[in-house]
């Protein structure tokens, strides 16, 4: 199996990255390899650049497996964990997985001693999202404080208009009935 691994990445030094045909001169091609299909095309020709051939496949009995020497495994819950062999089996979380159930499974990954061969070293990387889970929390805890201060001043102000304006509609009251006594007396 290790002798196998060397082969892998001997071949792997050796093995050139195929490049669309024109994938550096027109914008809109992807560098993702496609087969050429026209017959006459340059890419067979001397001076141009490689095509993928089978020589620079990696050994058959090895494909699939991680560079350890692991299968790779792909994870989405705790049961894909338990049924992980830790000693032949190396495990893949899923990225379409969020924060929280990133962190327990790592946690159980480190409990059960099965390697995570997406994430170099898992502890930090748990202590990395936590950290980020608790200023993104601390950031919401102050905006909500911020927007309820806020609110309460916004409150105070309509209270403070509301008996500004009954204080102004009673001192009218009060003139108009001043003038009516007036008024009434003159008669």
């Amino acid at each position: 199996m290790k002798e196998l691994l060397t082969v892998r990445a001997q071949i792997k030094k050796r093995k050139p990255h195929f490049k669309r045909y024109d994938a550096g001169k027109k914008k809109r091609l992807s560098l993702a390899w496609r087969s050429v299909r026209a017959k006459t095309n340059k890419i067979g020709r001397k001076g141009y650049p490689r095509a993928p051939a089978l020589g620079f496949s990696s050994p058959r009995a090895i494909r699939g497996f991680s560079k350890e020497g692991l299968e790779q495994v792909m994870v989405y819950t705790s049961s894909d964990l338990e049924s992980i062999d830790a000693k032949t089996q190396g495990a893949i979380i899923s990225a379409g997985l969020g924060a929280k159930k990133r962190i327990e499974l790592l946690k159980k990954a480190i409990e059960k001693k099965i390697n995570v061969l997406n994430i170099k070293d898992p502890k930090k990387y748990i202590e990395e999202i936590e950290n980020k889970r608790a200023e993104k929390k601390k950031l919401r805890e102050e905006k909500v404080t911020k927007k309820s201060a806020a609110q309460k001043k916004s409150e105070k102000k309509e209270s403070k208009l509301e008996e500004s304006t009954k204080d102004e509609a009673d001192k009218k009251a009060q003139g108009i009935k001043q003038q009516e006594k007036i008024i009434t007396q003159k008669q």
